[in-house]
């Protein structure tokens, strides 16, 4: 009886990679999904809910301290076009990688990853994401470390100005927000084509992947679905960060890092010195042979620089 259900399960395990093999040629998009999730899942992260705001969560805190009191909260937020995957390193790296117990959140922010038709346009506006997040968070923890990386880093510096959530910490990466250099990256949105697409991961990576022609026709697909242009749209004169950031008058009262892959030609580290300088006493972080999405492309350094942020003034 053993001998026979071990082969059943035997022939069970090789449909299912046989199946497996063929979604990621038929659908390659979501055997991605698929196994991202289940990479999560072994790893201890899980999804979490807060009002209509979802992600995933890996808590290395005490499990016994609902109030995470003697543990740091920090929360991820990804850009445009961008998903909670693409935290998948950091939330699957080891406890020992971190310098504090932390309980993480990543946010799977909707309004970046696709354009609702006939959802009014200012729910999109990054100060209105700013708020609903903020507000998605409160019941979470006493207070944070926001991480924002892109567009995510620009809804990031709006919730410290808002001020509506405890912040600890701030770290903007790669992030838009200036006017002349979110202008730029946003033409790589506008009018989307399979070239654009290529040309955005050209230049966002220091070392692009090599991604089969079948492959791409499906992300066009994907993508052009998600109307980013109306995303774009949204943004108002009042939403850019040029008006809100005075150097001479501070409006982030919290401790700022910017950090920017050294070799990101999507918003290069000319716009991250500009809003250094707009950002008083806030701390410069480059990161070496990464781009525009370093919490993929070089997850142990951009882990190193989180916890700079994360041990800040301690003795």
């Amino acid at each position: 009886m053993t001998k026979k259900w071990g082969r059943i399960f035997g022939l069970v395990m090789v449909l299912v990679l046989v199946l497996y093999g063929l979604g990621r040629f038929v659908y390659p998009l979501q055997a991605y999904d698929l196994t991202n999730r289940l990479t999560l899942w072994k790893a201890g992260a899980h999804p979490f809910q807060s009002g209509d705001m979802r992600g995933y969560e890996k808590n290395f805190c005490d499990p016994a301290d609902p109030e995470a009191r003697g543990c740091t909260c920090i929360a991820l937020i990804h850009g445009l076009g961008d998903d909670v995957f693409t935290w998948k390193k950091v939330l699957t790296a080891p406890s020992k990688d971190w310098k504090k117990p932390v309980r993480i959140f990543a946010i799977d922010v909707e309004r970046e990853s696709h354009y609702t038709p006939g959802t009014p346009l200012e729910l999109y506006e990054v100060r209105n994401q700013a708020h609903q997040i903020a507000q998605a968070l409160k019941p979470l923890c006493p207070s944070f470390i926001i991480v924002g990386n892109s567009l995510g880093g620009w809804i990031a510096a709006w919730m410290a100005i808002q001020n509506e959530l405890p912040i600890q910490r701030l770290i903007l990466s790669s992030a838009a927000g200036l006017r002349d250099s979110t202008t730029t990256a946003s033409a790589l949105f506008k009018d989307l084509t399979e070239d654009k697409i290529k040309e955005f991961q050209r230049l966002a990576y220091f070392k692009p992947k090599e991604i089969p022609e079948s492959v791409w026709k499906k992300v066009f697909e994907k993508l052009n679905g998600a109307h980013f242009d109306k995303i774009i749209e949204a943004q108002q004169d009042g939403d850019l960060l040029d008006a809100s950031l005075n150097p001479k008058k501070a409006v982030i009262h919290v401790p700022t890092m910017i950090l920017w892959g050294e070799a990101d030609r999507v918003l290069p580290m000319s716009a991250g010195k500009l809003l250094q300088r707009a950002i008083p006493g806030s701390i410069w972080q480059q990161l070496p042979e990464c781009g525009h999405i370093p919490q993929k492309e070089c997850t142990e350094s951009y882990i190193s620089a989180l916890n700079v942020m994360l041990t800040f003034g301690s003795l």
